[in-house]
């Protein structure tokens, strides 16, 4: 009687693990938006990697997914539309992020926020670049963060201001700094100016 009790258990545990999963389809690996957008001024989400296709539309974000172009890691892989670069040691850790960007991304100034975890505390340092075509690019916006906890997910928001032009239609984002072991980028987040 107790081992078909604890079957039961199991069993439910698994359905429910597995609800939850299909419940929440796409960005599932990502904290809770800290800014909200609008059908007519949405925020801008930049995945590290592309989205799963047929993931459902919503109205007040518009989703775009990288392609890394580089790295100085021993490993690249992805998860979850996560992007994980090792390294071995207390060394830095360099990633090059490319988006291919159309007119749905309006021309304007965002407030940009990260989601990067690392394996330790300190500061990395990003580079935003954009231009016409990814041969034309320039330098938009240059910004430090510190990192606080080693492996806490979050929205961390920057003291980075991107102008995007109506001519751009590629984006590229270098990540860089010190870390233990591995770097794991989840996604950044454009906040148009006005949004609250």
């Amino acid at each position: 009687m107790k081992s078909r009790n604890m079957f039961e258990l199991a069993a439910l545990i698994i359905i429910s693990q597995l609800t939850a999963v299909s419940s929440s389809p796409g960005a599932n690996h990502l904290e809770p938006l800290p800014v909200t957008g609008t059908a007519e001024k949405p925020v801008i989400i930049l995945e590290a990697e592309a989205l799963p296709e047929g993931v459902p539309a919503d109205p007040s974000a518009i989703t775009y997914g990288g392609k890394v172009l580089s790295h100085d890691g021993e490993s690249c892989t992805t998860k979850d539309s996560s992007v994980i670069v090792v390294k071995k040691g207390y060394t830095a850790t360099r990633i090059l992020i490319s988006y291919t960007i159309d007119p749905k991304l309006k021309p304007g100034t965002y407030r940009v926020w990260t989601s990067l975890q690392t394996g330790s505390k300190g500061a990395q340092s990003f580079t935003i670049k954009a231009g016409e075509s990814p041969d034309k690019l320039v330098d938009r916006a240059a910004f430090n963060q510190t990192i606080e906890a080693a492996w806490k997910p979050a929205w961390r928001k920057t003291d980075g201001a991107l102008t995007i032009l109506p001519t751009d239609s590629t984006l590229t984002i270098e990540i860089s700094g010190p870390t233990t072991q591995a770097k794991v980028l989840d996604a950044f987040l454009l906040v148009p100016e006005e949004a609250k």
